[in-house]
């Protein structure tokens, strides 16, 4: 992915958030996020299930209430990042940081978490 296209993706979906739906665009789709710098983006209610994070520097991200099934965190920076209430059914958390995450009530069934920092203690896996 292009830096012009995440800009484009994540500009679009900050506005459909401010905007309750009736600007932007929401963020949707399988994409490949993999080395990118994605610190404190918005992704809240993003779907974006099956996507790629591998490597990507998602410190401090807003993803509460994103659809993220089967999502690939590999080595991923999710340090401080905010998945509250996500669905993350199957993702993939090998060797990913998760320090001071907040996962609290998302859903982690089947996800599979390898050689990962941290995972905090209050992680549901209903």
């Amino acid at each position: 992915m292009e830096p012009s296209e995440l800009a484009q993706i994540l500009k679009a979906h900050q506005l459909w958030l401010s905007s309750n739906g009736k600007k932007g665009k929401r963020a949707i789709g399988e994409h490949d996020f993999s080395e990118k710098d994605l610190r404190g983006a918005q992704l809240s209610k993003a779907l974006l299930n099956n996507s790629n994070f591998t490597k990507a520097n998602l410190r401090g991200a807003n993803l509460k209430e994103a659809r993220l099934a089967r999502a690939v965190f590999r080595r991923a920076n999710l340090q401080n990042a905010i998945l509250q209430n996500a669905s993350l059914v199957g993702a993939d958390f090998t060797e990913a940081t998760l320090t001071n995450a907040n996962v609290q009530r998302a859903l982690l069934r089947r996800a599979t978490f390898y050689d990962f920092d941290r995972l905090p203690s209050f992680a549901s896996f209903v």
